[in-house]
């Protein structure tokens, strides 16, 4: 038997002798192939100590996060290496895109109220249809998951909660108020048309339920801007404080539970001891985390300060001693634990 017939036959996966060319060893083949290549592609599996560590670099986003200065939805974090937030294309389109679905949410939901035929002859009668039912539905969640997209845009690039949240309120209440004004400028051109709709009422309803929404569409825009500067200011600050604070290393003494949550995350009182000129020192921050990554006491942080005695604390990600409380369901929200 010449040599590339040895070569092509002998046993088989399991030890059974398979013909050279057959399903199986072909099979065999393609499944080791494909594990080497993923294998050489993403590398072996992460051990539980890497897998803490790439835990540790995403504190930003996880917890803890420490503030000296905000409290609650006012904490502000900045992913390290990451500049103070702007809109970029994708924000605005998330911002615009929530604007406008709130907008067919609005224009949709509004004409089932009652004396919607002032605004367009036979509106009210279109909105009872089931197809009219299906339309509001799918833009209201559609409008409910750019909202999300919104806000998770939002955090990333300003880093405070509460700003997230602002934005996407006055996305809402832009859309809701744009929705109700298509109506009332449909109202309007009908009383332009002539005297077949002379002296019809106009949609009283309607105009209930846009006040408020437009009280609050300008409450947001006013506050809007300056939440936004300050939320930048901060993230200047903590970019500052890396760059040119004078650096101590701290730990967690003490932890202490308020009750209270900002989205999902619980808001804690700490207070930070650290060592200067021979002597123990402590002060009190802030903190929010997910619930299941509550600091131990020894918990080590950075602490930078500079000349105007601005601190900053952060989790040291280069000392050990990252130990988290067990039992993280305790500081579940609530409506979050069900």
């Amino acid at each position: 038997m010449s040599g590339k017939d040895d070569a092509g036959s002998g046993p088989g996966p399991g030890g059974r002798d398979w013909p050279p060319d057959s399903f199986a060893t072909r099979w065999f083949a393609g499944m080791m192939a494909a594990a080497h290549h993923q294998s050489a592609r993403y590398g072996p599996a992460p051990t539980a100590e890497e897998a803490e560590r790439r835990r540790r670099d995403h504190w930003w986003e996880l917890g803890p996060v420490f503030s000296t200065t905000d409290r609650g939805a006012g904490i502000t974090s900045l992913a390290p290496g990451r500049a103070p937030g702007r809109f970029t294309p994708p924000l605005l389109a998330a911002l615009a895109g929530t604007a406008l679905l709130w907008t067919a949410v609005s224009y949709l939901g509004l004409a089932e109220l009652p004396g919607m035929d002032a605004s367009r002859p036979g509106l009210h009668d279109r909105a009872r249809t089931w197809w009219w039912i299906g339309l509001i539905v799918v833009a209201l969640a559609a409008a409910g998951s750019a909202r999300l997209r919104l806000v998770t845009l939002t955090r990333v690039q300003f880093g405070r909660q509460s700003v997230a949240r602002g934005l996407a309120f006055a996305a809402g209440a832009l859309g809701i108020t744009a929705g109700a004004a298509l109506h009332l400028a449909g109202y309007a051109s009908t009383l332009a048309d002539g005297e077949r709709f002379f002296g019809e009422r106009a949609p009283v309803l309607l105009m209930l339920v846009t006040a408020p929404v437009l009280i609050a569409l300008v409450v947001g825009m006013v506050h809007a801007p300056s939440a936004l500067w300050r939320a930048r200011r901060r993230q200047r600050l903590i970019q500052r404080l890396r760059d040119t604070g004078r650096r101590f290393d701290g730990e967690v003494e003490s932890t202490r539970f308020r009750r209270r949550w900002a989205e999902h995350k619980p808001l804690f009182d700490v207070v930070i001891r650290y060592e200067h000129a021979g002597s123990r020192r402590t002060f009190s921050t802030a903190m929010a985390t997910n619930a299941d990554r509550v600091p131990l006491p020894g918990f080590p942080v950075r602490i930078m300060v500079d000349e105007r005695s601005a601190t900053l604390v952060e989790p040291d990600v280069d000392r050990p001693g990252h130990a988290f409380e067990t039992g993280g369901t305790a500081y579940v929200k609530p409506s979050d634990s069900g």
